[in-house]
Parts: structure tokens; sequence; C-alpha cells
């Protein structure tokens, strides 16, 4: 196992019905195990979300700069962590009564933990879904965490040298993280908006793409492109694997010069490199002017592309004749546009 180190570390059950929570000290065994996988998960997932406090005031944020300043203790350890838990009962209370007629609040448990990752130091706050089970040797009923579907939401917060907060990752077993999770509960702001992510990731991108790839191949420039632009016209959430799957997956360029495998690895640099998430959702207006292409056929001729092409290769290809002449040939279904240029 990694170098790992839970510090400090307990359990509330939260019962939003009863509006009550139940304290619970978590023991080594298997837990251990379950803490250790579940941050590793965090801190090396591809798919991260970045999140910064709103302000240095707010009542999370206090209760764990005071931990941070106060390491060696176990009392101001359940001190922060009991301020947490009632502000997420809280919340969970009002936001079930603001949206009962919508959906319903996920039953769950909530555990806390300070702990050392790899030479780092972590605050851990996740929720994670239970479930009540007879015991099987004194048939007692217990509530227990079901190990294989692990949490359902998180935040781990990275301790900085200085004895600051560093980094604040957040993550939801959902497609989208829930508003009340990281806005109402924690106090988050993301430190990049779904707007400025879905831009700085497609335009990074497809500059990329035009600076390592066109010259030396502007048909695999095209083809690739047009994924990308498929892949943000048809992604609700962009999430960065997925990304490269989809629109670089098995692609095999026409240039053998091309090589794919580098390609990947410049791409996968972006999101450090130019300071966009891994996971966001998509804010299709974003992209809208950056997709639109205009290609100078000629003094006279101008192709215009406004967005995703599906079956490219067989929509538009280039063409040399007999004679030598290149040309463009467009595949169409608007009757009227092939009359115009239906020439004997």
């Amino acid at each position: 196992m990694d170098n790992f180190n839970r510090i400090y570390d307990i359990l509330y059950h939260i019962d939003i019905a009863t509006q009550t929570l139940e304290t619970k000290e978590l023991e080594q065994g298997d837990l251990n195990e379950y803490i250790h996988d579940l941050v590793k998960t965090i801190i090396t997932t591809p798919d991260n979300r970045y999140f910064k406090f709103k302000s240095d005031t707010t009542e999370i944020k206090n209760q764990v700069d005071k931990l941070f300043a106060n390491q060696q203790s176990k009392e101001i350890f359940e001190e922060a962590s009991l301020v947490i838990a009632q502000r997420l009962l809280r919340t969970e209370i009002s936001t079930q009564q603001r949206y009962q007629h919508l959906t319903d609040i996920q039953k769950g448990s909530l555990i806390e933990s300070f702990l050392e990752f790899e030479g780092d130091k972590y605050f851990l706050i996740t929720k994670v879904e239970h479930e009540r089970f007879l015991n099987t040797e004194d048939l007692v009923r217990q509530i227990g965490l079901p190990y294989e579907k692990r949490t359902l939401k998180t935040c781990l917060i990275r301790l900085a040298l200085d004895g600051s907060v560093s980094d604040v990752i957040v993550t939801d077993s959902n497609n989208k993280i829930s508003v009340y999770w990281y806005d109402e509960f924690i106090e988050l702001d993301e430190l990049n908006s779904n707007e400025t992510n879905t831009k700085k990731a497609f335009y990074s991108i497809d500059n990329e793409l035009n600076k390592i790839i066109k010259k030396k191949s502007p048909s695999d420039y095209t083809v690739l492109r047009n994924n990308l632009i498929g892949y943000f016209r048809s992604q609700t959430n962009f999430a960065f694997e997925n990304m490269i799957q989809t629109v670089f997956g098995e692609y095999q360029p026409d240039n053998p010069e091309i090589n794919m495998d580098n390609v990947k690895q410049v791409v996968r640099q972006l999101p450090e490199k130019k300071g966009f998430d891994t996971r966001f959702e998509v804010i299709e207006k974003e992209i809208n002017a950056r997709i639109r292409k205009v290609v100078r056929i000629s003094d006279k001729i101008e192709l215009k592309l406004n967005d995703h092409i599906e079956q490219l290769r067989s929509t538009i290809k280039s063409e040399t004749r007999p004679n030598g002449d290149k040309v463009i040939v467009i595949k169409t279904e608007n009757e009227e546009a092939f009359n115009l240029f239906k020439f004997d």
C-alpha cells in the first residue's frame, strides 16, 4: 500500500426524516483500504474538478483552517467534524424541502477523515450510501457501508506547506456535481466556470490540432477537427478520457507520419498547460463562433463549414480529374442547390 496514514476520522449517519445525526468512530479493518482507495482514485483520476472557497469566512473554511492549525488535536478534529456534519444535515433538509416535488436527496452517511497520503496531508469529506442489514451471527439490524458502491460525493482538501488550503477537488458519482453539495454545503466556487472550461478546452485542442497536424496532413486535420466538433455537440458533460477515445480513438491517419500516440500525449498535457478542468458541463454557445470555418476555394468561391458533418468522408471529398484538374465533390440532398450547378 502507498504511504498512507489515517490520522483522525469519524462517521455520521445522516437522517433527514428525524433531522438527527448518529456518530460512529471508525476502526481500522477494511475501512483503511476503503479510504485509501477512495483518496487514491480522487487524486489520480484524470477527470477532476477544482474549486476554491467562496471566502475565508465561510463556516466550513473556518473549520478546515482550525483543523489544519491544530493537527495534533483530536478534540479540535471532532469539534470541526461535528460542525461540518450539522451543516450538511441542515443543507440536506432545506434542499429536500425545496425540491421534494422533483427528487429525493440520496440517503447516506458522512465520513470525515484527516489523513496523510504520499507525503501530503488531506482533509476528506465524503458522503457514502449506507444500507441496513441483519448481522448473520445475532440477527440484529445494523447499518453498513456497501464496499463496492464506494461513494456518492466527495470533497478532498489538500494542506499546503504553509498550513493553508492548497487544492480543493470535488467529485460526484452523478455525471453532474450536485449544486447543493459544493455551493450550499461546502460553499465553493469553481476555479473555472462551465463556460470558461468549454471555451478553453475546445480552443486549446483545436489550436493544437492546427499546429501539429494541419501542415503535415490537412485531410487528417479535417477529420479529427470534425470529430472534436461532434464530441462537443453531442455531449452534455465533458470527460477528458472519454473525449480522447471519441475524438482520437483508434483513428488511422491518412499520412503515416502522423503518430496518434504522440498526438494523444500532447493533447493530454493541455488541461494543466492551458488551465481547464477535465470534467465539466458543456456550454455549446461558447464554441459556436469557433466551429464555423470558411475554406477559400478560389478568388470567387468560398466553402463555409458550419457544424459537425456526419459521414464526412462520403459527404465531401477532393478528387483529381484525368486531365489533372483538382475538384471538390460535395454530396447534397438539397434539390434546389443541386439544380443550380447541374450544367450540360
